[in-house]
């Protein structure tokens, strides 16, 4: 009996002191992530990065690198306020499906209905319209406390093709307060944060009064060091993109938004929809919600880029994993920075295919002037023995040709130009090319002529 009662108390302590061992071991996420967070860090240059990943029902991991002010020299803590930019939007889309469903409004009113003052130029536009980013609104356009755009101008006609338009969300944030009675600020904290389980996210103005010491300081790059720098009208982006948030509180959004915690899922269904054009064609976005795959796991992401700060949020339902990557320094890519961090939890491997073949006589046919719109002007030209663009005075890169007349950037696969009208093998020049990124249509350019420059 005593020798049964020494091996069992002898158990006991081994069994003890493994378990101390275990919980003194970072947690594998955590050593995968921290590893990966530091290397982004030194590649971008950033001031501070902050990771959480967070797989549903359990402890998110958080992990922070860098300073929160790059001239004090202050560490960067894990639970830091930062700007998330335009993950704003997917709050905002929350906020107009909870309203939906509830009847209060509907997707298909003009926004006229609510926004009397808005005029729109005659033309009437839809709140779903708005959400999708196929309203035309021309994105820099900011509407007044009542809606009022009184010199509107329209990209294209509403609902006959797609264009990022932080105008269209800053109308929605107004449709939303008139339809609620609240102010943001309000509908944030009483109809979003407590079904998500947001702790600390609010609008810029309240964040950096209620939280000033938290609030890590923003950054730009220059070429010689990181300059901090002093936020302009925290209130401009409004619904758009003025949310201050911890990232673990962006990761609990995505996760809440996903699995039916903020709207029904139904609702999320149609925020996860891909946009059908008329011409047929298939834009990546939903409402208010990019679309993506990685591996063989659907992807429902959004990035934030803002004055001093950049953001990435990235969901995989199906795997029930959500990474939200924060940095206090603009221009950092943070949303590519969150996918790196999935695909290593997820075993995802590196695009790893090989570069296709450019034959001579095809690239002939890709080179020359491009019009991107009514004033701007880029050259295509080879750069080796393969192709480059500028629409500026920069030297142009060398493109990785992945085929069909689609290139990318080099190091940035998000990135890619795809020439129109032009077939390996054929007489025609392309007519045409458009910039994607990850793979939502942007900068549209049309050949007007040939040079004949070589970098």
């Amino acid at each position: 009996m005593r020798v049964r009662l020494a091996l069992c108390s002898l158990a006991l302590v081994l069994l003890a002191r493994a378990s101390a061992s275990q919980s003194a071991r970072p947690p594998r996420d955590s050593a995968r992530v921290a590893a990966v967070i530091a290397a982004a860090r030194a590649e971008s240059h950033a001031a501070g990065l902050v990771a959480a990943v967070l797989r549903t029902g359990r402890e998110p991991v958080i992990v922070a690198d860098g300073v929160a002010n790059a001239a004090r020299g202050t560490p960067l803590r894990g639970d830091a306020l930062l700007a998330i930019g335009s993950i704003t939007k997917e709050l905002t889309a929350a906020a107009v499906m909870q309203l939906a469903e509830s009847g209060r409004l509907s997707l298909e009113d003009s926004v006229q209905r609510w926004l009397p003052a808005f005029g729109g130029a005659g033309r009437t536009v839809t709140i779903g319209q708005l959400l999708a980013h196929t309203s035309g609104l021309h994105g820099s356009l900011r509407p007044d406390s009542a809606g009022a755009i009184p010199d509107a101008t329209f990209d294209f006609p509403p609902g006959t093709s797609w264009g990022y338009s932080n105008a269209g969300y800053l109308l929605l944030g107004r449709i939303v307060e008139r339809a609620t009675g609240m102010p943001w600020r309000e509908i944030v904290r009483t109809r979003l944060a407590p079904v998500a389980g947001l702790r600390r996210t609010m609008p810029g103005p309240y964040a950096v009064a209620g939280f000033g010491n938290e609030v890590a300081s923003g950054h730009r790059q220059t070429p010689d060091t990181l300059e901090p720098i002093q936020s302009g009208d925290l209130d401009a982006p409004f619904t758009a993109g003025g949310l201050y948030a911890t990232a673990e509180d962006v990761a609990r959004w995505g996760d809440a938004l996903a699995h039916g915690r903020v709207v029904s899922p139904a609702s999320y269904a149609l925020m996860t929809a891909p946009t059908r054009l008329p011409s047929g064609e298939i834009v990546p976005y939903g409402l208010g919600i990019m679309l993506s795959a990685l591996g063989r796991h659907l992807e429902h992401m959004h990035e934030g880029d803002v004055e001093g700060y950049s953001a990435g949020l990235a969901s995989y339902p199906d795997a029930s994993l959500t990474v939200a990557v924060l940095s206090n320094t603009e221009g950092v890519p943070a949303l590519r920075i969150a996918r790196r961090v999935a695909a290593g939890i997820l075993g995802v491997a590196p695009d790893s295919a090989a570069e296709v073949p450019l034959a001579p006589t095809d690239r002939a046919k890709l080179l020359g002037l491009y019009a991107a719109g009514e004033s701007v002007a880029c050259r295509v030209v080879a750069v080796g023995d393969g192709v480059g663009y500028t629409c500026g005075p920069d030297t142009s890169r060398r493109m990785r040709y992945r085929g069909g007349g689609v290139f990318e950037e080099p190091g940035a696969p998000e990135w890619r130009l795809e020439f129109t009208a032009w077939t390996s093998g054929r007489s025609t020049h392309a007519t045409g090319w458009r910039e994607l990124y990850y793979g939502l249509p942007l900068t549209r350019a049309r050949w007007i002529g040939a040079v004949g420059e070589t970098e």
